[in-house]
């Protein structure tokens, strides 16, 4: 289908990159957390090791979880543990990928593939969906992650670490 002899698929992807810029662009960058306050999260954030089970289980598990069968695949990607195409709903997963990172990396993906376009928010999401499990593995993979962030062991554009502490701290109150 055409519109003024543009196709609605280049139009659609014109307005998610609009829409891309403007949510990353509103995104808060003045830090309103202590280092008490990240130190507390971090011992929030503390999970016993568990080991995953195969990456075609942790696939499975994550797809029930999400309520989705999605098109996944493993490629040599390149210094990225995940990449996903929202045109086509398809999850592409490095073959590389630790098997104690797939759980939460797919997760990662599923919300991008929900229209959370920021990576800071799709980890955070992700994190709090796996928390929510009852399968210690996926608990464990969400735990690793948050403190990896609160550590500081990711880039900026990754980095929730605001989000985690606000929800350590709201849980406090409750």
């Amino acid at each position: 289908m055409k519109i003024l002899g543009i196709s609605l698929v280049s139009i659609c992807i014109v307005i998610w990159s609009i829409v891309g810029v403007l949510i990353i662009s509103t995104r808060p960058m003045a830090i309103t957390y202590t280092q008490e306050q990240i130190n507390s999260a971090i011992e929030y954030f503390n999970y016993d090791f568990v080991l995953a089970p195969d990456k075609e289980q942790q696939i499975k598990d994550i797809n029930d979880l999400y309520g989705k069968d999605k098109n996944i695949k493993f490629e040599d990607i390149n210094d990225l543990y995940g990449i996903c195409n929202i045109m086509t709903r398809q999850v592409i997963l490095d073959t590389e990928l630790p098997r104690n990172m797939t759980a939460i990396t797919l997760a990662h993906e599923f919300e991008h593939l929900n229209f959370v376009i920021s990576e800071y928010k799709a980890n955070y999401n992700a994190i709090i969906k796996l928390l929510e499990s009852d399968k210690p593995y996926l608990v464990y993979q969400a735990n690793l992650l948050a403190k990896t962030i609160l550590l500081g062991g990711v880039s900026a554009e990754y980095d929730c670490t605001e989000l985690l502490v606000k929800y350590k701290e709201s849980l406090w109150r409750l």
